[in-house]
């Protein structure tokens, strides 16, 4: 949108592949691509034609101090579906946009010439060919409509240059009254001395008339087209990849990670640095009796967890996404000794690092212009490398050293304490687990497929 429409309207085909928003070469093909197909406009989606494009009136104040205006109708321009983009700057802090183009024009129209301060008036026709410099500036926001996120283009302030010497012409009858006239005559060393100026400011009012309607149609193809049909790596947290890019891969994913951490409700993405995992039962050891139940446990460290592996089966549509973090607990918890009707409560807290295992399957889905990742129920497993640092607070752990019943159980736990305690957090971590893949669901619901992978999404 915002340069060009990245994507062909449906009646001319599929998507073409979006830009990096810094890549000019694309934008300039993308840009062009659609100018062409596009130029003699599609009224169903509200895009006007361009070339040839009309413009019904224009009344233009030539020159006060001489009293010289020129008003004119149904101008007609052509050479616009041919106009090259030189150069594109997008600030996506200031969500603003420069375009600049290069366009060589012809325009013909009926044309009245006044001078206002002898009241004088000349009719006839009014012709021109020149190469113009269009700048175009714009804001634009991106508005959540569904499943999709789409630009909305801000108003724009048009202006323009003319680069080398246009060649301008009016009718043999318009001509010829205008030297046979005694005020024209008067008025005439006058405009030498400003006729490059006056001519160029005349043909640039022009050309930034006709850019309001260039500037409507890529607002129009913005409300059809959602902005991953434009851009690469602004309407979603990561960049594409190729499938088999598992370095790029992994970094999307990593960035994915950190960038949607403190969550986006709009689209329910859950937070996960902080996760709050509100309560979560667990039978320790069912041989002891021994049940941990935690209520709002707080996890940090998710947003920098590390992805060690992805592996993409094409065949088998399946996938493996591995990953490291190095993981904070603390939460409330009631041990149980339900054997013994004991029960401990207090705070329990972790420091320890887990390598998740995460196994799902893929399939694409139309929905339509775009394909979309549906990811199938997960299995989610968890590993604890060396050797975990936990604490109970102060209270809870002199209380359950004083108990007998307690102190019975503790040489029996003591020989699988290493275990005991990886497997709690282990539980833990999956459950923290489920909520990270959830985001991933999400996410793929949010966005096509081409926002994840490049070049099999279609």
């Amino acid at each position: 949108v915002l340069a060009f429409a990245g994507c062909v309207l449906s009646e001319f085909g599929a998507p073409f592949e979006p830009c990096d928003k810094d890549d000019i070469k694309c934008l300039s093909a993308a840009t062009e691509s659609f100018l062409e197909k596009t130029c003699n406009g599609i009224p169903d989606y509200d895009i006007k034609a361009i070339d040839p494009l009309i413009i019904p009136e224009l009344k233009y104040e030539v020159d006060p101090d001489m009293g010289l205006l020129f008003e004119f109708k149904n101008i007609n321009v052509t050479g616009l579906k041919n106009q090259q983009i030189s150069d594109f700057r997008m600030d996506t802090d200031k969500k603003s946009v420069l375009l600049k183009t290069k366009a060589v024009l012809n325009i013909v129209g009926d044309v009245k010439i006044s001078l206002t301060k002898n009241n004088k008036v000349f009719n006839g026709v009014y012709s021109a060919s020149y190469t113009a410099l269009g700048n175009s500036k714009y804001g634009y926001s991106l508005v959540q409509k569904g499943d999709l996120e789409y630009f909305e283009v801000g108003p724009e302030v048009n202006s323009c240059e003319i680069i080398g010497e246009p060649v301008i012409s009016l009718d043999s009858s318009l001509q010829n009254a205008i030297d046979q006239d005694a005020d024209a005559r008067a008025l005439k060393p006058s405009f030498e001395t400003k006729k490059d100026t006056l001519r160029k400011n005349t043909l640039c009012r022009i050309v930034e008339s006709a850019y309001i309607t260039v500037i409507h149609n890529l607002r129009s193809s913005a409300k059809i087209y959602p902005c991953r049909a434009f851009f690469n790596g602004m309407c979603a947290p990561f960049e594409p990849c190729d499938k088999d890019d598992v370095k790029c891969l992994i970094t999307a994913i990593e960035s994915f990670f950190v960038k949607s951490s403190n969550g986006i409700p709009d689209i329910d993405i859950k937070a996960i640095d902080p996760l709050i995992i509100p309560e979560l039962k667990y039978e320790v050891d069912p041989d002891m009796g021994l049940l941990f139940e935690f209520k709002n446990i707080n996890i940090t460290g998710l947003k920098n967890q590390q992805v060690t592996d992805f592996q993409w089966a094409s065949a088998t549509k399946s996938t493996v996404l591995k990953t490291k973090a190095v993981l904070n607990i603390v939460g409330d918890v009631k041990i149980s000794l339900t054997k013994n009707n004991k029960v401990f409560n207090g705070v329990y807290s972790a420091s320890y690092t887990a390598l998740g295992n995460l196994q799902y399957g893929v399939s694409l889905v139309r929905k339509g212009d775009f394909a979309y990742i549906d990811i199938e129920p997960e299995v989610n497993s968890c590993e604890i490398i060396e050797e975990p640092v936990i604490s109970l607070d102060s209270g809870l752990q002199n209380v359950i050293d004083n108990d007998a019943d307690a102190r019975a159980l503790k040489p029996s736990f003591e020989t699988k304490k290493v275990t005991l305690r990886k497997n709690t957090l282990c539980r833990v971590t999956e459950a923290a687990y489920a909520t990270v893949i959830q985001n991933i669901k999400t996410i793929t619901k949010v966005y096509p497929c081409l926002a994840f992978f490049n070049n099999m999404c279609y």
